[in-house]
């Protein structure tokens, strides 16, 4: 398999009062050819029913153990951009790329 970087993102938004509203995106980047191994390190941490991680619906505890497993990936890199200013729209700002190209 040919090496090739690839980025999961995910988006999140939140009022902390009447004048901040934060809003930050998150790329987790892997290569390619590490798909299948990080893949296995994270389908155990499924509870039965989940299909998927997701932070809002974990517990503190188990919250640790994903952070606690994603810290030991070695061939993943995260890029957080964050910004806080008030908006009523929840999509990308204009001013952000919306491609990321690597």
């Amino acid at each position: 398999m040919e090496s090739q970087l690839v980025a999961y993102i995910d988006e999140s938004s939140a009022m902390r009062s009447q004048n901040r509203q934060d809003y930050m995106v998150c790329a987790a980047i892997i290569d390619s050819v590490n798909s299948d191994a990080i893949r296995t390190e994270l389908i155990p941490l499924r509870l039965p029913g989940q299909i998927k991680l997701h932070w809002t619906d974990e517990r503190e505890s188990r919250r640790r153990t994903i952070v606690k497993t994603l810290s030991t990936l070695d061939s993943m890199q995260a890029v957080v951009t964050h910004r806080s200013e008030i908006s009523k729209d929840r999509t990308l700002p204009k001013e952000m790329p919306r491609k990321y190209v690597f």
